[in-house]
């Protein structure tokens, strides 16, 4: 049996980080912004750190005109916390967490309302996942291959477009944002290196072989498979150096999108 262990933290208020109070982070608001995206990242590392059967899922959540932000950290166990190991728990994802946001944990003995409104999605009518887009290639031994894109960054690394599109929607509304610890096993990593072979061999043209050793007819190059290949070249790279997340994107609405 698997139980849910929740610790689920709210942000009061967006801190201004224009504000003098700051001035440690940075003397221009630029520096300021360098810094924090520094933090961040190094927050996602001691995240990470929790585990893959931990998921962090930052929500925001409409009400009205008004967007509530909610941090919520899911462990699966073989059992139930104990108030004490949860308390522990909280405590160690705190210190993980930026300061200067100012989170405040919640519980259900003493936030009833807030702790139901972070963690409840049965209001909701509508519920719309977001993903990368995948690239299809022909080849001739197994169905196709795919672009596995990356995300490309923001130069501006904030929310505000989505924070507005959210507030115009109708009715209530909650984007979450999902990202569980994860790495690459060795059968995995084994597929995705024999993908890998075999795309650069069609690519160039070479002669292939099936399971059993039998030869296949010599054909054309594949100019097109060299940006799947590239791609999955650079993913085993970046693999071995750094801390992999799987990740959601959700919207939920009580109004049709």
């Amino acid at each position: 049996s698997a139980y849910f262990n929740y610790v689920v933290f709210e942000m009061a208020k967006l801190p201004n980080f224009a504000e003098p109070r700051f001035r440690e982070l940075g003397e221009s608001l630029d520096e300021r912004r360098s810094e924090l995206a520094r933090r961040q990242m190094q927050t996602l590392r001691q995240l990470h750190g929790l585990g893959e059967y931990c998921t962090i899922a930052l929500r925001i959540r409409k009400f009205g005109p008004q967007l509530h932000l909610f941090l919520v950290i899911r462990q699966v166990s073989g059992q139930l916390l104990t108030s004490q190991h949860l308390d522990q728990f909280a405590l160690t994802i705190q210190q993980a967490l930026p300061k200067e946001y100012g989170l405040v944990r919640l519980t259900p003995e003493l936030n009833r309302l807030r702790w139901e409104q972070a963690l409840d999605v049965s209001w909701a009518h509508h519920a719309d996942e977001i993903i990368k887009p995948e690239t299809p290639y022909p080849a001739n031994i197994w169905p196709y291959f795919y672009v596995a894109s990356l995300w490309s960054p923001q130069s501006l690394n904030d929310m505000e477009n989505v924070c507005r599109a959210l507030v115009r929607q109708p009715g209530e509304a909650m984007i979450s944002i999902e990202l569980t610890p994860t790495k690459l096993n060795a059968g995995e990593r084994a597929w995705v290196e024999r993908s890998t072979q075999v795309m650069r061999e069609e690519m160039n043209g070479e002669r292939l072989y099936t399971a059993d050793g039998k030869a296949l007819p010599q054909h054309p190059p594949m100019p097109a498979l060299r940006t799947p290949t590239e791609n999955y070249e650079n993913l085993l790279k970046q693999y071995d150096n750094e801390r992999l997340f799987l990740h959601s994107f959700r919207v939920f609405t009580t109004e049709s999108p």
